[in-house]
């Protein structure tokens, strides 16, 4: 797989960011909690969906996804396993250039459900023009699949504070990462919908122990 083509510029970092950092704080994690119903996890379920995340990393990551797979010392980590209420965490220093990857990484998760929908009806259709040799999706269906990524970004209340152009570039940015794990989210959106409680993205409670 290519390194990831978009980049993601400094405006749309700070943009994002300042969704879950106030006061251009410096200090502190960004945690992304993944809540599973502990009733009945299924194991290849479980781990398309991590294997999905770690694609997710890697296609964002400063490396080739070729180069990312080898080196073991930048691949994403869960950070921490809360049991009890089964929730899986990831969790990025502010500071430390990846917690914009993970906010990226949470945001497909959560809307991973609502567009899945459109997502499969473009990828179908994706699949049969390209077994005819024609290199396009047909416009309409592609715009039907953008809109489905626009409502969910415009139902998510956190988002409520950025602007339009940052909206468009987050858009733009899951849209590429939607289509390019095509062939990943089938299995692991069939584990979201059964065991996927909630996908939580935000500043790290200084009053949790770490």
């Amino acid at each position: 797989m290519e390194k990831y083509s978009r980049g993601v510029s400094r405006s749309f970092t700070n943009n994002i960011l300042s969704v879950f950092f106030q006061n251009n704080e410096v200090e502190g994690a960004l945690e992304l909690v993944i809540s599973l119903d502990q009733r009945a996890v299924n194991i290849k379920g479980l781990s398309s969906y991590l294997e999905l995340i770690y694609r997710l990393d890697g296609i964002l990551s400063n490396f080739s996804f070729y180069q990312y797979s080898h080196i073991p010392q930048v691949q994403i980590e869960i950070d921490e396993v809360r049991f009890g209420s089964w929730e899986i965490v990831l969790k990025e220093l502010f500071d430390s250039g990846r917690a914009e990857k993970l906010v990226l990484i949470g945001l497909f998760l959560k809307y991973l459900p609502k567009v899945v929908g459109s997502f499969m009806d473009v990828a179908l259709k994706y699949v049969e023009y390209r077994s005819n040799n024609e290199d396009y999706l047909e416009k309409k269906e592609r715009r039907e699949f953008r809109k489905s990524i626009r409502d969910a970004i415009a139902d998510d209340e956190q988002l409520n504070a950025i602007d339009k152009k940052t909206k468009e570039q987050l858009i733009n940015i899951l849209d590429d990462l939607y289509l390019k794990n095509k062939n990943h989210i089938p299995a692991s959106n069939r584990f979201a919908e059964k065991s996927v409680k909630a996908i939580s993205i935000g500043k790290k409670d200084r009053r949790k122990n770490s």
